[in-house]
């Protein structure tokens, strides 16, 4: 069976094309791809007919006694977008000035615009440039009252696209690399991007890692297991 295949069918059983997708790879990967050694077939087959994937059946320790205390990833799946609305107010960078940010700006970064295009900024809230002829004007005068930004798209996440642009001695970087003419990022960011001001992390955060700025992940791991 081909991954299409799977996809085509989850979708005919009410998945969204986004969920179909993210899950039939999944079970694709366990069954007929790249993981398909990693787990038995009994793992598998106990897995497909009960929603779950090979993956959580091994590391939830799942079975015919305590499979029904969890939720399944084909159950989860079939419910999404679960909210929609309320998603959209709180899942995209656009929105989230005008909503969390509208109540309580304090903790939020200052919005300057809004990259709509490689001809279009659309200003926001904390927007100190007057006037412009192009993007790279505006980043041009944006960059000389505020000397640094954070460049990033308007929706994903995991750091995907990140941009650290500044300004030091008259001289302009990515992402610590020098850049001869900011055009250059235009052309990274001309697909609904959001600038927005580049947050300083505090010392202590530094001390834990200081190559991802303003950023702490906290992971959770189940330590007495032992197929992480």
């Amino acid at each position: 069976m081909e991954l299409k295949d799977i996809v085509e069918e989850l979708k005919k059983e009410g998945f969204s094309n986004a969920t179909a997708n993210y899950h039939g790879k999944k079970v694709f990967a366990e069954n007929y791809g790249k993981n398909a050694d990693k787990y038995t077939h009994k793992e598998k087959e106990w897995a497909n007919q009960h929603g779950f994937t090979a993956e959580e059946v091994r590391f939830l320790g799942l079975n015919d006694e305590n499979y029904t205390k969890y939720l399944s990833s084909y159950d989860y799946h079939l419910l999404d977008p679960i909210d929609p609305f309320t998603k959209r107010l709180v899942d995209g960078k656009l929105v989230i000035p005008f909503t969390i940010g509208g109540r309580y700006p304090e903790y939020l970064p200052k919005y300057y615009c809004w990259v709509f295009d490689e001809n279009t900024v659309i200003p926001m809230n904390d927007n100190p440039v007057v006037a412009w002829n192009s993007v790279k004007d505006y980043l041009i005068q944006l960059l000389d009252k505020v000397g640094i930004l954070a460049i990033k798209p308007y929706t994903g996440g995991g750091g995907i696209g990140f941009i650290k642009l500044e300004k030091i001695c008259n001289h302009y970087y990515s992402n610590g690399e020098k850049v001869i003419d900011l055009q250059e990022v235009v052309g990274l960011i001309k697909n609904k991007y959001i600038v927005t001001e580049y947050v300083r992390q505090c010392k202590e955060f530094d001390d834990v890692w200081k190559d991802s700025a303003a950023t702490l992940r906290v992971v959770t791991i189940n330590k007495n297991n032992k197929h992480i």
